[in-house]
């Protein structure tokens, strides 16, 4: 009846149909990376931050300038015209701090969205080139309360988009 052919057969049937539940109870590949960390190692928010803090010390060295300016001032006896003169610097030290201060902001803001754009689109290529189905941030707001670190591939990512940043 059950010849070794016959056993042979069942036990391969069996070993292929469990290898198929197998394969359709494996769940989608997932992985997160850290947000903040990814953010403040990757190469380009260095370079940007560089390129900002030169920019802001440029501006800062403009607003310096005058605060001496109007520190020299008062600090001596002064008559009318003098007195006009260095109101109408502390206006202008008053307005180039607030317009300083609204750019540096601005910019800040732009440099955030270039750098979340650049960041997102390698994630998304690191995703693809690993297979990942899904790729979750961590941001500490609540849109991932829990991931066990095993599954957190931040290192991994940071090298991969520091190497395509720098166009290896």
């Amino acid at each position: 009846m059950w010849n070794v052919k016959n056993k042979f057969k069942a036990v391969v049937a069996i070993l292929i149909f469990s290898l198929s539940l197998a394969a359709c109870n494996q769940g989608p590949k997932l992985a997160y990376v850290n947000n903040f960390k990814l953010f403040e190692e990757f190469q380009g928010t260095l370079e940007l931050d560089a390129k900002h803090r030169a920019e802001s010390s440029h501006r800062q060295q403009a607003l310096d300038s005058i605060k001496a300016e109007i520190s020299a001032m008062a600090a001596s006896d002064l008559d009318e015209d003098a007195v006009v003169r260095m109101k109408t610097l502390e206006k202008r030290y008053n307005l180039l701090l607030q317009q300083f201060n609204q750019e540096t902001a601005n910019d800040q803001q732009r440099y955030q969205e270039q750098l979340w754009t650049q960041i997102n689109q390698y994630v998304f290529e690191y995703g693809k080139e690993q297979q990942y189905d899904y790729v979750f941030g961590s941001a500490a707001n609540g849109s991932l309360m829990y991931a066990d670190e095993a599954e957190d591939i931040t290192a991994d990512v940071i090298a991969y988009i520091n190497k395509k940043y720098a166009g290896k």
